[in-house]
C-alpha cells in the first residue's frame, strides 16, 4: 500500500503563504522605521500616514494569511494521512476545518466521494480533539 501524500502544488501554495508573511512583516518593520521628510528623527507610526498602512497590512498578515496558512497546513496533513493530534498538540483557537476541508477535496487525488467519507472522519477526530485540550 502507497503511502498519501501531499500534492507539490499545495506544498507551493503553503511555501507562497510563508513567503507573503515575510515580505509583510518585512514591509511593516519598514513603516516603523520611516523616518520624516528632513531626515533627521524617525516618525515611525507617530506619522499618520504610516500608521492606517502598518495596521492594514498587520490585520493582513495576522488574520486572513495565518488562517489561510493554517488551513493549507491542516489539509496536507490529511492528505499525507496523518491525524489530527500530531500537527497541533497545543492551539489557542479553533481551526479552520471548513477551509481545509475545501482545501483538502481541490487537491485530493482519486475518487471525490472516498475523499470526502475520509475528510469527515478526519474531521470529526480533529473536533474530537479540539474539543478535549
Amino acid at each position: 500500500m502507497e503511502r498519501p501524500q501531499s500534492p507539490v502544488e499545495l506544498k507551493v501554495k503553503a511555501a507562497s503563504l510563508a513567503a507573503e508573511a515575510r515580505i509583510i512583516r518585512r514591509l511593516e518593520l519598514r513603516l516603523k522605521r520611516r523616518k520624516t521628510a528632513s531626515g533627521k528623527m524617525k516618525a515611525g507610526l507617530r506619522d499618520p500616514r504610516n500608521c492606517e498602512p502598518f495596521f492594514k497590512l498587520q490585520d493582513h498578515r495576522r488574520k486572513e494569511v495565518r488562517s489561510e496558512a493554517r488551513a493549507t497546513h491542516l489539509a496536507r496533513t490529511f492528505l499525507k494521512g496523518q491525524p489530527y493530534e500530531l500537527v497541533e498538540q497545543k492551539a489557542y483557537d479553533w481551526p479552520p476545518l471548513k477551509r481545509a476541508g475545501e482545501i483538502a477535496a481541490k487537491y485530493a487525488a482519486g475518487d471525490k466521494r472516498i475523499v470526502a467519507q475520509r475528510w469527515e472522519e478526519w474531521k470529526q477526530s480533529a473536533e474530537k480533539w479540539a474539543a478535549s485540550h
